[in-house]
C-alpha cells in the first residue's frame, strides 16, 4: 500500500498524466492503456525500416572458406575475384563474393529450355507485329 501509481489518461489523443493516484478500480483501465501503447510501439518498430545492413567484410581466409577453396587458390585466382586492397591487405565483401559465385552459375536443362522457348515466342511476336 506504500506505493502510489499515477494514472495516464488519453484526452483528444494526447496523453495526460493525472494528478490522482490510480485506485484499485482504475487499475484494469490503466493496464489496458499501457498494453495498447506497447502494441502500438511494437507495430511502429516492426514497420519502420531498420538501418541499412552493412555488408560483412571478410579477410582472405574467410573468403576462401566462403568460396570453398584453399587460400593459395584464392590468391592464384585473385584477378577474377572481386576484392579491395587496403594497406597491403586483401578485403572481400560477402555480397560481392556471393554475386560472383552466382554469375558463373550454369543454367539447368529446364532453365535453358524455358529461355529458348521465351526467346522463340518473343521473335514470333515481333514477326507477327511487323506483318500487321
Amino acid at each position: 500500500m506504500g506505493e502510489q501509481f499515477w494514472i495516464l489518461r488519453v484526452l483528444n489523443k494526447n496523453p495526460v498524466l493525472m494528478k490522482s493516484p490510480i485506485t484499485y478500480n482504475d487499475l484494469p483501465e490503466a493496464i489496458s492503456e499501457v498494453l495498447r501503447r506497447i502494441i502500438r510501439i511494437e507495430e511502429v518498430i516492426s514497420t519502420r525500416d531498420g538501418p541499412e545492413q552493412v555488408d560483412e567484410i571478410l579477410n582472405s581466409k574467410q573468403a576462401a572458406e566462403l568460396l570453398r577453396i584453399a587460400v593459395p587458390t584464392l590468391y592464384a585466382k585473385i584477378r577474377t575475384i572481386p576484392h579491395l586492397k587496403k594497406h597491403k591487405r586483401l578485403i572481400f565483401y560477402r555480397s560481392e563474393l556471393l554475386e560472383h559465385l552466382n554469375s558463373g552459375r550454369r543454367k539447368t536443362d529446364q532453365e535453358q529450355e524455358d529461355s529458348i522457348i521465351n526467346e522463340v515466342d518473343s521473335l514470333l511476336a515481333k514477326a507477327n507485329k511487323s506483318k500487321n
